[in-house]
């Protein structure tokens, strides 16, 4: 999102490629401005920037751990801190500072972060309320020390750490509207409307306390008076209007607008879900179908290898018959052949003696 920079020109700091500095910050241009007419608009005036900021701080931006994004609210956290929006206690400023001079400078080095590191880079440490009640030396020796007693994940990810203890608060991430207010008689006049992702918050105006908080889910309408004023209305729990809350300021248009960009965008995401939701429950259905019919296919291919073992095993036992019963049959053969000529044999002897004895009884004979 792209808002315009009226700068008074004091240079805070520096982080990486983006320089943070003490300006008042307008509203943000509408989607359909030309940037560029803007920029020329401005003439001569250098002083004047357009920077790019998260304007819709929903859930899904808060968790992210895109790097990109993660620099981004890095880096308007620590320019909420530094310029006072977000108020601070002195001991949180510290532990800040330090997570912001890990990110900036690394991790603590006692040859280099010495008495005087610091001297320079203070103003863009130390939120701008808090700076004068302390000397430039007491700071410096608190973020030091502070500095040098981070733990791992501290030192990991600064920047991470930074928006995620911001994040905590619930100012964190509204657009602050300054209105005079006579609805709640219990509160002040003068207070802070902060819109968000939740709905609608009511602060005190230095302290931003929380005072009121109305969740967009209880919002039955929202708009503007031109020039005059925010108003609001909660639903109704019996037939007839809810109750109605108007705030005069001439920056009615922005909150109204605001509240709209995040009632779309919640429903956005909404679609976004169930779209994410669908795709994985078709994904599912495809899964459970892939497997059903790789079980199918497994059971199938189970059962034709159990069919081939089966035939296999068949034809091994028909083989192994085969040649029991060849073996046999050799066996009988060569028994039968030897068996014969046992016999021939036999019969030849018997043959040879029935010869001789004739022999010798009718040599017996002749004599």
């Amino acid at each position: 999102m792209v808002f315009p920079v009226s700068s008074i020109g004091v240079c805070v700091t520096s982080c990486g490629t983006c320089i943070l500095v003490v300006c008042a910050v307008e509203h943000p241009l509408r989607g359909d401005a030309a940037v560029l007419p803007i920029v020329q608009a401005w003439g001569g005036n250098t002083r004047a920037r357009l920077v790019f900021v998260v304007k819709l701080f929903m859930d899904s931006v808060r968790a992210s751990s895109d790097a990109a994004m993660v620099h981004l609210l890095y880096i308007q956290s620590v320019y909420n801190v530094i310029t006072g929006i977000y108020p601070t206690s002195t001991d949180d400023a510290v532990s800040l500072a330090s997570l912001q001079m890990q990110e900036k400078f690394g991790s603590h080095n006692t040859d280099v972060h010495v008495r005087g590191y610091l001297s320079h880079q203070l103003k863009g440490l130390v939120p701008a309320p808090l700076y004068p009640r302390k000397a430039p030396s007491t700071w410096e020796s608190s973020i030091l020390e502070r500095h040098s007693q981070l733990n791992d994940e501290a030192k990991a990810a600064p920047a991470l750490l930074y928006s995620r203890i911001l994040q905590t608060r619930e100012y964190f991430g509204c657009a602050f509207f300054p209105v005079t207010q006579s609805c709640f008689q219990e509160l002040q006049e003068a207070v802070l409307v902060g819109i968000t992702s939740f709905g609608i918050y009511i602060f005190e105006e230095h302290s931003k306390a929380t005072q009121k908080r109305f969740a967009l889910k209880d919002i039955y309408r929202w708009g503007f008076h031109p020039e005059e004023s925010f108003y609001f209305e909660l639903k109704s729990a019996s037939p007839g209007s809810g109750p109605y809350f108007e705030f005069p300021t001439v920056e009615g248009s922005f909150a109204s607008d605001l509240l709209t960009d995040y009632a779309h965008q919640m429903l956005r995401e909404m679609e976004l879900n169930k779209a994410q939701e669908s795709t994985a429950a078709q994904e599912a259905t495809a899964a459970e179908a892939a497997a059903a019919a790789a079980s199918k296919a497994e059971a199938a291919a189970l059962m034709e290898a159990n069919r081939q073992r089966a035939a296999a095993m068949r034809l091994q036992s028909l083989f192994r018959g085969f040649k029991v019963r060849d073996d046999l049959h050799k066996q009988f053969a060569v028994t039968r052949m030897q068996a014969a000529a046992r016999g021939y044999l036999a019969r030849c002897l018997f043959e040879r003696m029935i010869e001789q004895l004739e022999a010798e009884l009718m040599a017996e004979d002749d004599e």
